[in-house]
């Protein structure tokens, strides 16, 4: 086999928004221990997805939250990055 190659990924374990409700915090601590995302369903068809956050990803300083005006995709807290 060579190095390049790789295993395929295992389809997401699949969870109720009922079961999500009851145990919030155990369900987040599983998919940051596991790193595996969890697939959210409602009457069996999928809703949402929870991820592992990614690691080594910035979490302070600027930050930018989407929003949804029309003008502008992204909102800055603080100045803007610069754009060169």
């Amino acid at each position: 086999m060579s190095a390049n190659a790789r295993t395929p990924t295992p389809p997401p374990k699949a969870i109720s928004t009922f079961e999500l409700e009851a145990r919030c915090p155990d369900i987040i601590e599983e998919v940051r221990r596991t790193r595996r995302t969890l697939l959210i369903t409602r009457a069996g068809r999928p809703v949402a997805q929870l991820s592992p956050f990614a690691r080594g990803r910035k979490t302070r300083g600027k930050k930018a939250v989407h929003t949804q005006r029309p003008d502008r995709e992204w909102a800055w807290f603080g100045s803007p990055p610069d754009a060169g």
